[in-house]
């Protein structure tokens, strides 16, 4: 029972009664990967905590890594920071990763560990399984925790839950689009419409130029924006765009139609002026229009909005500045709390105000939590960013002093994401089971993926989502 007398425990066990029962414990093991098809790359980020100090020479394993390929069996790895590189061993044969800790991690604190794999060939789900062991006060503890599901989606899937079909190509997390393919699941073919497009125009190098349609659809670029000669082309798409669920921020809707600014990537030395136009009719009263651009580089890709403004005085145009080209189109969305209303809703009302940016609360999507558990849509909270040095396809580990999020509610900044579930919010074992899955809605409980299951009731601890830039996260209990 981990006793080694009548009157006292041994390291790691606390005393209940006659007996001694182990009390140390990993209270925090996450995972988070960048890719979910098979064979491809994937660097994969884990996060863990103990109730106890780590000490120096600990043994850290990753294990359960089935199916896996990692390049050679050491990989390199360092402490943030510290600048020195430590060695990782890969174990093929057991599918575990092995890392000794450098130096003492206190109590509570978070250790960071990243590293990169090849995906099975395979689709499915392997769990994940965390272990330390190697303190000097009882040679003898160990302490383990099972992971999120290292998830491999079908040939031609994408999504938390691998349900969402790509008519375009998988890349990581998302469905990347040809020419001409629109939505998220590049399912939408438009036709363009030639009426309001802008056909190829040569534009010297540094020259002011403002192009524009009758309706004002356009662009002006101020002297010196264009480094270099270029044909500068706007084609106009006249649907609805379909938005992912895992579509971050607030809550957007279209409200007009889509523009292709090309050359695509192109860069200006200059912000240039883009204008666009929508419909006040597809705008819900009190909403805010704004111009969005879709961000390929995310992972997955996403609508993200640019600074602008409605146009006074015109019939329905949004414009906005920006310093490269891409698929631009007009949003609506509610209104940032604290800022004035930028008009442009079913009354056809616009303002010169540009509101402030505000921190966007997520939208709750399928790898942040379908059945919305936990969600307060709008507040906002002082940020926490949490940021991991990625240098090199080695493995990486830092430390971060843990804080109190205890009924902190959803926090969120353009480009990353991070949710919270209130330790007040009544949560039963079957939804939780679910979030620890793919945090999506799940029919059934099943159960048989961790062990032990989540007690059917609140227990008062909180539960969180940490996710970086470009990866995907489940959530655990602290």
């Amino acid at each position: 029972m981990g006793g080694s007398s009548n009157c006292s425990c041994d390291f790691g066990y606390t005393k209940s009664g006659v007996d001694c029962v182990l009390s140390a414990a990993i209270t925090r093991a996450d995972l988070a990967q960048t890719s979910m098809v098979p064979s491809a790359s994937n660097t994969l980020t884990v996060h863990v905590e103990s109730n106890i100090v780590v000490p120096k020479g600990a043994t850290v394993k990753i294990s359960k890594l089935l199916n896996v390929t990692l390049a050679t069996s050491t990989v390199q790895w360092n402490m943030l920071g510290s600048g020195t590189k430590q060695t990782a061993v890969w174990d093929d044969s057991s599918a575990t990763l092995t890392l000794t800790v450098p130096e003492e991690i206190a109590a509570s604190t978070t250790l960071s560990m990243q590293f990169t794999i090849v995906n099975p060939s395979t689709d499915g789900l392997r769990y994940v399984q965390v272990e330390i062991s190697g303190w000097p006060l009882n040679a003898g503890l160990a302490i383990s925790k099972t992971m999120a599901a290292l998830r491999v989606c079908p040939v031609g899937f994408f999504g938390s839950t691998c349900a969402k079909q790509c008519f375009g190509m998988v890349r990581n997390l998302g469905c990347k689009c040809s020419e001409g393919q629109f939505g998220y699941d590049c399912s939408q073919t438009p036709v363009k419409d030639i009426t309001t497009s802008i056909a190829p125009v040569p534009v010297a190098a540094g020259a002011a130029v403002e192009l524009t349609t009758a309706s004002g659809v356009g662009m002006s670029l101020p002297a010196g924006a264009l480094t270099a000669g270029a044909t500068l082309e706007v084609a106009i798409y006249d649907f609805d765009v379909k938005i992912s669920d895992d579509q971050p921020g607030v809550k957007i809707k279209p409200a007009g139609p889509l523009g292709v600014f090309t050359p695509h990537g192109l860069t200006f030395a200059v912000p240039v002026t883009l204008t666009l136009k929508y419909d006040p009719t597809k705008v819900p009263v009190g909403d805010d229009v704004f111009i969005f651009y879709f961000n390929e580089d995310l992972n997955p890709p996403s609508w993200e909005q640019m600074p602008g403004k409605t146009v006074a005085g015109s019939a329905g145009l949004v414009e906005c500045q920006t310093s490269h080209f891409s698929t631009f189109g007009p949003f609506s969305r509610p209104p940032s709390p604290g800022a004035a209303p930028s008009g442009g809703g079913q009354d056809g009302s616009t303002s010169e105000t540009t509101p402030t940016p505000g921190v966007i609360t997520p939208t709750p999507d399928v790898i942040r939590n379908d059945s919305k558990i936990g969600i307060i849509i709008g507040s906002i909270i002082g940020g926490i960013v949490f940021v991991a040095a990625i240098v090199g396809g080695g493995v990486f580990m830092y430390v971060r002093a843990s804080r109190s999020i205890n009924n902190h509610n959803s926090d969120n900044e353009i480009g990353d994401r991070m949710f919270f579930v209130r330790d007040d919010a009544r949560i039963d074992g079957s939804m939780l089971l679910q979030e620890k899955m793919s945090t999506s809605t799940v029919n059934g409980t099943p159960t048989e993926v961790y062990n032990p299951p989540p007690v059917n009731a609140n227990d008062g601890k909180t539960f969180c989502l940490f996710p970086l830039k470009n990866q995907v996260y489940t959530h655990f209990p602290l």
